[in-house]
């Protein structure tokens, strides 16, 4: 019956323990690392909305935290999906010392081993398929918890990834924007970081629009995810998304899955298909409301673009 419960009335207390999920805690350690030595982090993240939302998490969480940190969204012409090793290049120059990938990564045998050599250390957050090899452990110091597990993962400093787990969870079916909460959520609960929960808990609309977009199950944690970022997103609490429901038209109506899923996020998807996403970071972690509506607009014309090409 407790489980039925929590399936239909989905709450806050239904939220996992985020150190369930692999190498989480050397993540973490990583993490407080970097804020002593006051070392340039660089997010790494993907150009559609999950990939837009996980890296705007990490941003605020760190950022909160006092880390000195940069982001870094592909552009889909140009670079490609994915962390490859031109992005280390990048990252060299701007002197960061440690690179942690958002909704990408688990494949990124090369970029990953590109780095070591180049002294950045990569954390990778992502919730894709790992290579998967029969009759062998997980390689790599990102796989040393996972040694009993048949996958083969980059030799990054710690693998965060759900679909690690031979298992199923409540955390199995995480978007990226999810790890990346969960992520948050381990750093609030380390002692030792200016973080609290009462940091984290607004991250949840970026969440709730990352999990819609990627069109995950809605079991286990997305569901109060979605339940409890909806709800924040109904508020409008955040500048950027209160904006993008102003151009979309849903100023007044009630805010819906379904809806949001036909109205926001297609507009936060047409930057990465027809020109720079960079900008929708921006928008999602913006406190002025000129510069919001401002950006919001120029999604709506893109997205008004996007639809002329593909109609």
């Amino acid at each position: 019956m407790a489980d039925i419960n929590d399936f239909l009335y989905p709450g806050m207390t239904g939220l996992s323990d985020p150190f369930a999920l692999p190498s989480m805690k050397t993540a973490v350690e990583r993490v407080k690392t970097a804020l002593h030595r006051r070392e340039r982090i660089l997010i790494h993240g993907d150009y559609d909305t999950d990939g837009l939302t996980a890296t705007a998490i990490m941003l605020q969480a760190l950022r909160t935290i006092g880390l000195d940190v940069s982001y870094f969204i592909p552009n889909r012409i140009l670079h490609g999906y994915g962390f490859h090793p031109p992005a280390v290049d990048r990252a060299q120059k701007l002197g960061v010392k440690l690179i942690i990938t958002v909704d990408c990564g688990i494949t990124s045998f090369a970029a990953v081993s590109y780095a070591k050599k180049a002294g950045i250390d990569v954390i990778i957050t992502d919730h894709h398929e790992p290579l998967k090899v029969e009759g062998q452990g997980a390689g790599g110091r990102g796989g040393e918890e996972l040694l009993h597990h048949p996958f083969k993962v980059p030799d990054a400093i710690a693998v965060v990834n759900p679909k690690l787990e031979t298992h199923n969870s409540n955390l199995s079916h995480l978007s990226g924007a999810g790890v990346a909460f969960k992520f948050a959520e381990a750093l609030a609960s380390e002692e030792g970081l200016p973080y609290s929960r009462a940091d984290v808990l607004p991250l949840l609309d970026l969440a709730a629009l990352g999990t819609l977009a990627d069109v995950v199950p809605l079991t286990g944690e997305n569901r109060v995810i979605l339940k409890e970022g909806l709800r924040l997103i109904h508020a409008g609490s955040r500048p950027g998304i209160r904006a993008l429901k102003e151009v979309s038209g849903l100023n007044g109506k009630e805010t819906k899955a379904g809806r949001l899923s036909f109205t926001l996020v297609p507009r936060m998807n047409a930057a990465g298909r027809i020109a720079d996403a960079q900008d929708v970071v921006k928008l999602l972690l913006s406190a002025s409301d000129e510069e919001s509506l401002r950006l919001s607009s120029w999604l709506d014309s893109l997205n008004s673009g996007r639809q002329q090409i593909e109609g």
